[in-house]
């Protein structure tokens, strides 16, 4: 099930983000952070709207199967969740393609 989201919980999470994050040194380009890169925070969004695309896609078939007692309201709320993360990594994605650009421009 879809925890509650609340306005409060992005500020939270940035700010968790900000407090772990360790400041960029020039120097640090080509090191890499214990708790793993971008790279890895990167590949770990994309698995997990594939993950849940996939998830909706199970749903779908148990509802017209009728196996595992899935409802349509199952189905529905696992199709929201895989639209709106797939919608929030089309996001980031832009936003990364946008910083990029303006980097270029400098």
């Amino acid at each position: 099930m879809i925890d509650a989201i609340s306005t409060n919980m992005f500020a939270n999470d940035i700010n968790r983000i900000k407090d772990t994050a360790p400041a960029f040194q020039p120097n640090d380009v080509n090191k890499t952070t214990p708790g793993g890169g971008f790279k890895e925070m990167l590949g770990n969004l994309i698995s997990d709207v594939d993950n849940s695309q996939k998830g909706a896609d199970i749903a779908m078939e148990d509802l017209a199967t009728g196996s595992n007692n899935t409802t349509i309201q199952d189905v529905v709320m696992k199709m929201e969740e895989a639209d709106i993360s797939f919608q929030l990594m089309k996001e980031i994605r832009n936003k990364l393609l946008s910083a990029y650009r303006d980097i270029l421009k400098l």
